[in-house]
């Protein structure tokens, strides 16, 4: 499966985010891509990212995105490519698939209060397809 480098962009806790960033080798998440945004959240993929050692500062981090199952839509990932990761229905990052040469410098998201426009968040498992009012 290919990996690509990313650089994020963590929401704090003030700003609906996570407490604090990931600590671990690896994180496992569902990510929204921006081409897949329309069709969001009945098509999500979940991506595991693996820290890069010596370039994670506070709310910024960088590491290598990969999907966590094969068949994901890979050709999507290339440099430039944004995306957003959630916990649950929470936005936690936002991020953007960066060259494997030059990775950007400076990459900066501004965090934002609420989820991204059109996201509506999932319905449980038990209620049918009809919207709720």
């Amino acid at each position: 499966m290919m990996s690509v480098p990313v650089e994020l962009q963590w929401l704090s806790d003030e700003d609906g985010g996570r407490q604090a960033v990931p600590s671990g080798p690896t994180y496992t998440t569902v990510a929204k891509l921006e081409a897949l945004a329309d069709r969001w959240p009945v098509e999500a993929w979940s991506v595991i990212i693996e820290w890069s050692k010596t370039s994670n500062e506070g709310l910024q981090t960088r590491g290598n995105m990969r999907f966590l199952v094969k068949g994901g839509p890979e050709h999507l990932l290339t440099p430039g490519t944004t995306f957003e990761l959630y916990e649950g229905r929470r936005l936690v990052a936002r991020g953007r698939v960066s060259s494997a040469k030059t990775p950007s410098a400076g990459f900066r998201v501004s965090p934002a209060k609420t989820p991204s426009a059109g996201f509506r968040g999932t319905k449980p498992a038990n209620e049918g397809p009809e919207s709720s009012k």
